[in-house]
């Protein structure tokens, strides 16, 4: 009878069923659902019949579901396993050869659960240590070349746009994302949780009965046990309501403080001003609201995980919303406000916020990335380069290469080192090592006969300074004698890379490290500050800021 169960489960998975057909995995026990994710995940990215693109890997554990939930109770997980990896063919193992030495290997993969015996049984074990270790192709079909820089971007995975999302669909979401993390992402041993606890937390969610809404929010919620903002779904927030409060809020000093308008004419008949404390919505306590929010939230530090909470904060499906707000007059409730559409108010949050791009005023030259353009530095530039000190306001996301044209013009021609990097080995997934130095990893001006701008530099960061505005901040800190003031930055450094989840859900992940020259951290815990200076509530209600008047102050004395 056993023979029988397992001839039958061969073809099962020899058919070429749709998936649609497959049956429910919800009759699977949850750590076999585990274990059937870490096997494929694994000879996903390691059996050399798999990386070859021969297989329709989706299709694959979907019919392996089938086989699994149809199995009576004396046919065991790891016999369907054994028999389904020897279907995939013979494998030659080999000493993989490696680019890089020892010493400069970063992250070693986490695959001991492969030679756990009790779980998995010897012959099973022994069949994917074997796997780990197999001779198979440099280039993977699952990724794009990958790119000098060491970067490696997900290819071929399909998006499954108009597709039912039943449960195998949701499951193959949980197991695409977890064993891209797993193996190809920089900062695994920095996420908090045992990443392997998280794919068992999530299996009995994904299994579960959802709507479209349901699924994306619980996407959310894995993407953020990351804690890294480059690793969130997009263009998918929606869900917490298609209106917007036209406000921009921000937590200072603790509270939830309303430091912008996005439609100033929404609230002109409220009363709302700028440095107003928001205590209700509708009712409830904003710092419940918040803490509901904070399980949605892709970040590595607090600041950053309370600036996307702002940012979902002010969404809704009301038209409407009351607000208790207090100020320096006093509390004040039912302060109702009108919401419109999102799109219609082209939202722009404070990581995205619009300034002038260049001021200059007692000889210092004010510079706010977010707004600046290569063409606004061609006019502004020879007053720039003519004061005595330049202010650099990096609290946002850079509009384009500007800075990088700037740079040339502050920087002396002597070649300064400012980071390395770790870059994934698509040969060993889940090992990242350290690059050879290369002419990346240093910065120096490119013109000729030149000389450097001489006044004052002072860069102003906080936690809307993240990515690309922290990979720029590490360029101008080797210049002698700047200053970084503010507060901790968003700590997510490196090349976002993109990777499309079931439903056409588009996330992202961090595809390669960032360190300082001496390898010493960026991630989580942000650029090195010179000194620490934070917004206030007084300077949001005069305003004053204090990180500019500070740096100001650094110029002038």
């Amino acid at each position: 009878m056993q023979k029988f169960f397992l001839i039958l489960c061969m073809i099962l998975l020899s058919l070429n069923i749709h998936a649609e057909t497959h049956l429910s995995c919800s009759k699977i026990a949850n750590k076999d659902l585990a274990q059937i994710g870490k096997v494929w995940g694994l000879l996903k990215y390691h059996h050399p019949s798999v990386t070859s693109g021969k297989y329709d890997w989706d299709e694959e554990l979907f019919k392996l579901i089938d086989c699994v939930a149809t199995n009576p109770d004396n046919l065991t997980l790891n016999s369907i396993l054994e028999n389904w990896i020897n279907s995939l063919g013979q494998v030659k193992t080999i000493r993989l050869k490696a680019n890089y030495i020892e010493e400069d290997i970063k992250l070693v993969p986490d695959n001991d659960w492969i030679h756990d015996t009790v779980l998995l049984g010897a012959a099973l074990s022994a069949k994917l240590v074997t796997i780990e270790s197999a001779n198979r192709p440099k280039r993977s079909y699952y990724f794009y070349d990958v790119a000098k820089e060491g970067i490696a971007t997900p290819a071929n995975e399909n998006s499954y746009k108009d597709i039912d999302l039943n449960e195998n669909y949701r499951l193959l979401s949980l197991f695409r994302f977890w064993n891209i993390i797993q193996y190809f992402y920089p900062y695994r041993y920095a996420m908090g949780e045992k990443w392997e606890n998280v794919l068992t937390k999530y299996i009995p969610q994904m299994v579960s009965h959802q709507t479209r809404k349901e699924y994306i929010l619980t996407l959310m919620r894995l993407t953020a046990e990351v804690n890294d903002a480059h690793v969130a779904i997009r263009e998918q927030d929606w869900v917490f309501g298609k209106n917007s409060l036209p406000c921009v809020l921000s937590v200072i000093e603790n509270k939830v403080i309303v430091t912008d308008f996005y439609d100033k004419e929404l609230v002109d008949s409220s009363g709302i001003t700028i440095g107003d404390e928001i205590l209700e919505l509708d009712g409830v306590p904003v710092n419940k609201i918040v803490d509901g929010l904070m399980p949605y939230c892709s970040g590595v530090n607090m600041p950053t995980k309370l600036r996307i909470a702002c940012e979902k904060l002010v969404l809704t499906d009301k038209s409407a919303i009351s607000l208790k707000i207090a100020n320096e007059k006093g509390v004040f409730n039912n302060k109702e406000v009108t919401c419109s559409l999102s799109e219609k108010m082209n939202i722009k949050t404070r990581f995205q916020a619009k300034r002038e791009p260049v001021k200059i005023e007692d000889n210092i030259a004010y510079i706010y990335p977010g707004s600046l353009t290569s063409d606004d530095l061609d006019k502004r530039l020879p007053e720039i380069l003519n004061t005595t000190g330049l202010i650099l306001d990096s609290r946002s996301y850079p509009k384009d290469d500007a800075i990088g044209y700037l740079l040339d013009y502050l920087l002396s021609k002597e070649k300064i080192k400012f980071h390395q990097t770790t870059a994934p080995d698509v040969i060993r997934p889940g090992t990242f090592y350290f690059q050879e130095e290369n002419p990346d990893h240093f910065i120096f001006s490119t013109l000729k006969n030149h000389k450097p701008y001489s006044g004052k530099i002072v860069v102003l960061v906080d936690e809307c300074t993240q990515s690309t505005a922290e990979f720029y901040t590490m360029m101008i800190s080797t210049i002698p004698g700047i200053s970084i003031i503010g507060s901790q930055t968003a700590g997510s450094d490196g090349p976002a890379i993109p990777l499309l989840l079931p439903g056409e859900i588009l996330t992202m992940y961090t595809g390669m490290g960032i360190y300082y020259p001496d390898r010493k951290e960026t991630q989580r815990l942000g650029i090195k500050l010179t000194e620490g200076v934070h917004r206030t509530i007084e300077g949001i209600r005069t305003g004053v800021d204090p990180l500019v008047r500070r740096g100001k102050e650094l110029i002038l004395n």
